[in-house]
């Protein structure tokens, strides 16, 4: 995230992997929730308007108990609906 505040013209990222095996497909999807949350991160330093809204419009569903929002606006919705659904999975605590 630093360097993307600083104006790095690219991030990536590098799987554990790296230089020992080829990566699986989820080491790939677990790189690039960290590439997007570095990425994120450096918006949010550099003060980028939309990063701040999405954090802002997240927040408020967190608030409101608005769980399919909090999931739409997290940066990995699909593990975000995991999580929660590891305790509530009744389709009645997601609204």
């Amino acid at each position: 995230a630093m360097i993307g505040w600083f104006g790095t013209a690219m991030l990536c990222y590098v799987t554990p992997k790296e230089h020992l095996g080829l990566p699986n497909k989820e080491d790939v999807r677990v790189g690039v929730i960290t590439y997007k949350i570095a990425a994120h991160a450096a918006d949010l330093a550099k003060g980028h308007p939309g990063a701040q809204k999405r954090d802002d419009a997240l927040s408020k569903a967190r608030f409101e108990f608005r769980w399919r929002d909090q999931f739409n606006l997290s940066l990995d919705p699909e593990r975000a609906m995991e999580y929660h659904d590891e305790t509530l999975p009744a389709e009645g605590a997601k609204t």
